[in-house]
């Protein structure tokens, strides 16, 4: 026993507290594990009652890493605050640690509150559902186990499913703790260096194809009833709903035909794709297939509603009705083309679209959104994929 409990004191001394990023990044990955496989994750931020001095957030830092698992990763969530990414870890669980570190942390003259964040959607039925996680918390901490009232809550769906496609920040409570579903601390702002980039782009797009703007709205006046342009709600950062526009290439009536057509789909899961659409019109498909009814697009990319680069943004419906896995692209802005737009978009399955557009997101950067533009130019010019 002595020489288990040396090991187990050199392991946590070789254990290091995470930088802001490093938890961004454990905590993207672990919420992509979680959500794809079913796995338990839970996020327990820490922040203190009274104004630390550096001196007592690493007496928190070292109350956390010798108070949790070696698999538990324990870091700074942002300048004031810890936290600890508990994998394999429920609602109860995390409520258990929280509770224990608070403890540890009181008995040494830090007082700290603490929220609790689940990647998993489904509501607990009971103490059953994470009984293996909240009893080896208890082991693990020493604390008695939450009773069975207070395992008996809901957590809400990330994504709002009345309408608005915005991720829900809804709150629930479990011993008068908050407990908030985990991806909207997953959004990613825009960097500085890409929102000049866009701002750039859009303007160069707008004063550049701005004469064949007006060529395409009069051939659309001339060839068919209705507005030139197409309005829809569309799933944006964190899901909140913008308007996006498009030259209008299909009948006036095109979403109301839209559920009975639903059926005959070429594409998988939620999006709705048609090979030969009878809603679109005969000039509406050269538009679709040479991607030019995209062009009033760089509007939205001006006024910050899109980006150059970014996952295609879905409509509201089609959004609510991604997997909790897929639903990560909704943490960066959405964008004119990305990695589906390169490599084939309506020949790959819906699953392999979402993963490219998550794929995008780890590797974001200046050189890979140029890269992407380069390479969406031949992929317009040949038509892959579109209709």
């Amino acid at each position: 026993m002595p020489g288990m409990n040396m090991e187990g004191r050199l392991l946590t001394e070789l254990r290091t507290v995470y930088s802001r990023q490093q938890v961004r990044t454990v905590l993207h990955r672990e919420f992509l594990r979680a959500t794809r496989t079913g796995r338990l994750l839970s996020l327990v931020i820490f922040e203190a009652e009274n104004e630390l001095d550096g001196r007592g957030m690493r007496r928190l830092g070292r109350v956390l890493l010798h108070n949790s698992r070696m698999t538990d990763d324990i870091g700074w969530f942002d300048e004031h605050r810890m936290c600890a990414v508990l994998s394999d870890t429920g609602v109860p669980g995390a409520n258990a640690f929280a509770r224990r570190i608070g403890e540890l942390a009181r008995r040494r003259n830090i007082a700290v509150r603490w929220y609790i964040y689940t990647a998993n959607t489904a509501a607990p039925d009971g103490p059953a559902d994470d009984a293996g996680g909240a009893a080896a918390r208890g082991r693990l901490a020493g604390a008695d186990l939450p009773g069975e009232p207070s395992l008996s809550l809901t957590i809400a769906d990330p994504v709002d499913t009345d309408g608005d496609g915005a991720l829900s920040r809804s709150t629930r409570k479990i011993d008068g703790h908050a407990v908030e579903a985990m991806l909207p601390l997953l959004i990613r702002p825009m960097p500085l260096w890409k929102r000049l980039i866009d701002i750039l782009g859009a303007l160069a797009g707008l004063v550049l194809f701005s004469p064949l703007m007006l060529v395409i709205a009069v051939l659309i006046k001339l060839t068919s009833r209705g507005p030139v342009l197409f309005r829809q709600q569309r799933a944006g950062l964190g899901g909140r709903p913008f308007t996006i526009y498009k030259f209008r290439t299909m009948v006036c009536d095109a979403e109301q035909k839209k559920p009975l057509l639903r059926p005959h789909s070429h594409q998988d899961g939620p999006a709705f794709k048609m090979a030969d659409d009878p809603r679109v019109t005969g000039l509406g498909w050269f538009l679709r297939k040479t991607s030019l009814d995209e062009l009033p697009q760089f509007w939205n990319v001006l006024i910050g509603d899109m980006s150059l680069v970014g996952p295609r943004p879905l409509p509201l419906d089609e959004a609510a009705a991604c997997a909790p896995w897929q639903r990560q692209r909704l943490c960066v802005t959405p964008g004119l083309t990305c990695t589906w737009q390169v490599k084939g978009r309506s020949r790959v399955t819906f699953d392999e679209w979402m993963r490219m557009d998550l794929q995008y997101i780890r590797r974001r950067s200046v050189l890979y959104d140029l890269k992407l533009l380069l390479l969406t130019i031949p992929a317009v010019l040949l038509g892959r994929g579109a209709y």
